[in-house]
């Protein structure tokens, strides 16, 4: 490398270090570093044994355990190591993109991958992506160089370079799949009439030993499959998936409006032009390995068996597809030279504008408060300047307790309302589970702080929150997050027995079908009767009416309901009402435990000008996808019609 080349290189380098480390500190660690630093601090078993029981595989952890041995736990030595393996990646893409297009294009995707606002956030955070990156570029261009010269030193740092991948993150399968993918289309070029050619049996071996020494952890990848109950169940947007990755890997995830989709079409073109220029080229250079057809080859392949795989496993984010930024960013550089091959002052405008779009999503990364993480540094802080002798804490979902233990130094007491680092949406809280909880926190505790974050998770029906804001006292909090966990405080004076159920006003065992039943009802005048016990009967003009339905699940129920609830004149003509689908979107009834009681509130507003006089509560189901009604039962089990009357209500002037 020449010496002003060399420099220029360096110069990236140096950027790359710059911007990872700018403001590192700063925010709050949250969720998924938590668990990081968690697991790293256990003892090796104790780590293999954690990560077998989570979404990834454990090399990341064993690496930061001895990092942080030897930084400290800070957040800025915590996520220092992720930068150390971003800049590296940087450096990594040199060689590779100097081998396949030359200096000057592999230069300009190092500059481009140091400077993406997507890089960049994950250069920032504590989690494993930027050494899944370097690894799986190492395994890249090893690859190419022992298919090139047969050296077994090169086959060995491409066996142990791709197996160290797959250790980083389960999706490494895909990049090697499409490294195989591509071995197999230049295997059937070869035209020198051998019919196992070295190279042949070479890739076979290192393949097979890749395989091999990642056979160990196929049983936690099989369950993690299987098993993993972290998202919940469905289909992905195939759509929506392909426009968040277009709009990540082009501008980052902090942009917006019209320079966003600047960056997106200019991303988009480049891209297609690199492809193009790969393709025009290539039977000029059929006989090479590293050709330009290579990464687009590899893009391809990475990102077609993650989409297929994402289609029935719907937890997506453009983040497991980071390891094809760069060969992304390579035919990027392929295209602006392939258009300043047709010009040679063509491509700059463009280029520039693309940049001047990312250092707009860089400045809201770095500065904009509306995309900082979620603070749960600024909550835990508050609670242990702000907790009395006495006070326990509840967190919901409990899945985020290693932040929460991060930042507890005073060591306040806390209980997980759902046990594992991982959430299960399968498996979310039931009211006796909560009921339980409580009472023992209210045995043990004077106060309690109820710290809520992703509560959808664990507990979709906000069971802690309702039983406490019924049961006991709520208490001033004087804290603003704009992102991150909301926080209750409450008195358990006097209140030293929780109830899995709140006292139901009002009996009614309406047996609906598909196992679908309601237990009874309250009406409230001035907020619900759970929490006011404010029972009422009449209600002026202008007022809302409070109604709680209580429901139960006396078996599976096959689909997702809406109840309707109408309040109606004595002519049966409708004056106000509220559709709700039950669960509210979270929890919809076909994820119903059968023998859970659920309630569901609905505020009827009485229009100021109804007539006083005598009215009605109509209640009833129906299906959201066919907007059928579902019929009210007898005790035979007969049909006996499609809705049920609450009431009567009065109306006073």
């Amino acid at each position: 490398m020449k010496g002003r080349g060399k420099n220029l290189t360096l110069a990236i380098i140096a950027l790359a270090f710059f911007l990872q480390t700018f403001s590192l500190a700063r925010p709050s660690l949250w969720h998924d570093e938590g668990i990081s630093v968690y697991i790293a601090s256990k003892g090796l078993r104790e780590i293999l044994r954690e990560t077998g029981a989570t979404d990834h595989p454990p090399l990341y952890f064993l690496l930061l355990h001895f990092w942080l041995g030897l930084a400290g736990r800070s957040e800025f030595s915590v996520r220092f190591f992720s930068v150390f393996w971003g800049v590296i990646s940087v450096a990594l893409l040199y060689p590779l993109g100097l081998r396949i297009f030359g200096v000057g294009n592999a230069q300009l995707a190092m500059f481009l991958l140091a400077s993406s606002p997507f890089f960049v956030r994950y250069a920032q955070e504590a989690r494993g992506y930027t050494l899944w990156v370097a690894l799986i570029l190492v395994s890249f261009y090893f690859l190419g160089r022992g298919w090139k010269e047969n050296a077994p030193r090169f086959w060995l740092a491409y066996s142990l370079s791709a197996l160290a991948a797959l250790y980083s993150h389960f999706f490494s399968a895909f990049a090697l799949a499409a490294q195989a993918a591509y071995v197999s289309f230049r295997l059937l070029l070869r035209a020198d009439g051998r019919l196992f050619p070295w190279p042949k049996r070479a890739i076979t071996f290192s393949f097979l030993s890749v395989a091999l020494g990642f056979l160990p952890w196929i049983p936690c990848l099989i369950y993690q499959v299987k098993f993993n109950a972290t998202y919940w169940p469905g289909t992905l947007n195939l759509g929506k998936a392909l426009r968040e990755w277009l709009r990540a890997f082009a501008v980052g995830e902090t942009l917006s409006g019209p320079w966003a989709r600047v960056g997106e079409i200019l991303f988009l073109a480049f891209i297609v032009l690199g492809i193009v220029a790969a393709f025009a080229n290539f039977c000029k250079q059929k006989h090479r390995f590293f050709i330009a057809l290579y990464p687009a080859f590899a893009l391809a392949t990475f990102a077609l068996l993650l989409f297929s795989f994402a289609l029935n496993h719907p937890k997506y984010h453009p983040r497991y597809l980071l390891p094809t930024l760069p060969l992304a960013l390579l035919l990027f550089s392929n295209g602006v030279d392939f258009l300043k091959g047709k010009a040679s002052y063509l491509p700059y405008p463009f280029f520039l504008a693309f940049l001047w779009a990312n250092l707009l999503s860089l400045q809201n990364y770095y500065l904009n408060p509306a995309f900082s993480r979620d603070d749960f540094r600024l909550v835990v802080d508050y609670i242990n300047r702000n907790a009395q002798p006495g006070d326990g804490v509840i967190l919901v979902g409990g899945h985020f307790f290693p932040v929460f233990e991060y930042y507890n130094r005073t060591g306040l007491p806390f209980y997980p309302a759902t046990p594992g680092i991982l959430p299960r949406v399968d498996k979310p809280i039931t009211s006796w589970e909560a009921a339980m909880l409580l009472n023992e926190v209210a045995f043990r505790h004077r106060r309690v702080w109820l710290v809520l974050w992703q509560e959808e998770l664990a507990d979709p029906r906000h069971i802690f929150a309702d039983l406490l804001t019924t049961y006991a006292q709520r208490l001033p909090v004087h804290l603003k997050v704009d992102r991150g966990p909301a926080l209750l405080l409450f008195s358990l004076e006097n209140s030293r027995h929780f109830f899995p159920t709140p006292p139901i006003t009002h009996p009614s065992h309406a047996q609906f079908e598909d196992n679908l039943e309601l237990l009874g009802y309250d009406l409230g005048g001035s907020g619900w009767v759970r929490y006011h016990h404010d029972e009422r009967a009449s209600f002026r003009r202008g007022e809302t009416i409070y109604l709680t339905l209580y429901w139960e699940a006396n078996g599976p129920v096959s689909r997702n309901y809406v109840a309707f609830t109408h309040l109606l004149d004595g002519e049966g003509k409708l004056r106000s009402g509220m559709d709700k689908l039950l669960g509210e979107g979270y929890y919809p009834t076909s994820r119903w435990i059968p023998g859970e009681v659920y309630w569901q509130d609905y505020p009827l507003p009485i229009p100021s000008e109804l007539p006083e006089g005598r009215y009605w509560i109509e209640v009833g189901l129906y299906d959201l996808r066919t907007m059928e009604r579902l019929q009210v039962l007898g005790e035979a089990g007969h049909p006996q019609g499609d809705r049920i009357l609450l009431g009567p209500v009065e109306i006073t002037p």
